[in-house]
């Protein structure tokens, strides 16, 4: 048994790879992953379903997530639509199941990792979801059991927890309420909610400069950044780019008109009371995106996307799906400070 982190910044504690790069080694590997977690986030919904439909040339692992916290706190509708898409990917391939736990809530993290006669355990901190995001947001701690009869204990014990605390998903009434509000943005590192007695000041006031920003939806970029070329290994397995990691592609036509904010940081707040860093970049400034992290942006848009009904967690983002959500371009305002600009979408 050892211990494991996420070894972010200066707070580097054991040597070698990360936490993240640790279970996705296991991950890759593993014939068979059985998995007790709290709370699983869109992006970990996606990237686990792509993840496993992109390798099935050369992958055929079993899956069994039970997802302890979230069916009696609240999912959004397209986190719930996700879980019954993977579920039905899983048993129409005889390849396993997604659990909910809708009596108790269960907020612990296990992962039992079976390659042929190899089990390797591994318990702490950490949900689902921190294993597709590669970002420094929170700091995580594991238990790795590499030891055989621990880690077989451990995979024993979380089958006959899903067992008794999890019900097949397409056994389970859908939950009564979804969560209405973009959930990705709360408490996210960088991001500060505002109150909208104070976006609604700001967007009275009259902008000196106004850019109107189409929303492109090409099948591998912009938007859809998601369905480009993900992380390949020497076997050829594939990982895919993060689920909301976005970059608009902004046209030399409009970043060469007057007042644009040609590679500049920038603050912006958001029609819906977000606020965080920006900036542009590239030649020609056409590079659009959030500072430090592409998935703030990409949250963003793709939580209002979501949220409407428009977009499925994992569908590409079509022309369709900026009919059906009403709108297809973003406006970037200026406001009487230089470094605060307004986006609406």
């Amino acid at each position: 048994m050892k211990t494991i982190f996420s070894n972010f910044g200066n707070a580097k504690i054991t040597q070698g790879k990360n936490l993240n790069d640790v279970w996705l080694s296991l991950f890759k590997d593993a014939n068979e992953v059985v998995m007790a977690t709290g709370y699983v986030s869109g992006d970990a919904i996606a990237g686990l379903y792509s993840a496993l439909e992109r390798n099935l040339e050369i992958d055929s692992k079993t899956i069994h997530l039970l997802v302890g916290m979230q069916y009696l706190e609240g999912f959004t509708q397209r986190q719930y639509n996700g879980l019954l898409k993977l579920n039905q990917f899983l048993m129409e391939r005889n390849r396993g199941q997604v659990y909910l736990s809708p009596f108790m809530k269960f907020h612990g993290k296990l992962y039992a990792f079976k390659q042929g006669d190899t089990l390797t355990g591994m318990i702490g901190s950490a949900n689902l979801s921190s294993f597709w995001d590669n970002l420094e947001r929170t700091y995580e701690t594991m238990f790795v059991l590499d030891d055989f009869q621990a880690a077989n204990l451990l995979y024993q014990q979380t089958n006959e927890l899903i067992t008794k605390l999890g019900k097949p998903i397409h056994q389970v009434d859908e939950p009564t309420h979804f969560h209405s509000h973009n959930v990705h943005l709360e408490e996210h590192l960088g991001v500060c909610k505002i109150d909208m007695n104070k976006v609604r000041q700001l967007q009275m006031q009259e902008s000196q400069y106004s850019f109107s920003i189409p929303m492109k939806t090409e099948p591998k970029s912009n938007l859809n950044v998601f369905f480009g070329k993900g992380r390949e290994d020497k076997r050829g397995f594939i990982i895919p780019r993060p689920w909301y990691e976005i970059e608009l592609i902004v046209s030399k036509k409009t970043t060469e008109l007057e007042g644009y904010p040609c590679h500049k940081l920038f603050t912006v707040i958001t029609d819906d009371g977000w606020q965080f860093k920006c900036k542009t970049s590239g030649d020609f400034a056409k590079n659009l995106r959030s500072e430090g992290d592409l998935q703030i942006l990409g949250k963003w848009i793709k939580g209002k996307l979501e949220n409407s009904g428009a977009l499925e967690v994992g569908d590409m983002v079509t022309e369709e799906t900026l009919k059906q959500y009403g709108q297809d371009t973003m406006m970037l305002r200026s406001t009487d400070d230089p470094n605060i600009w307004l986006l609406s979408f």
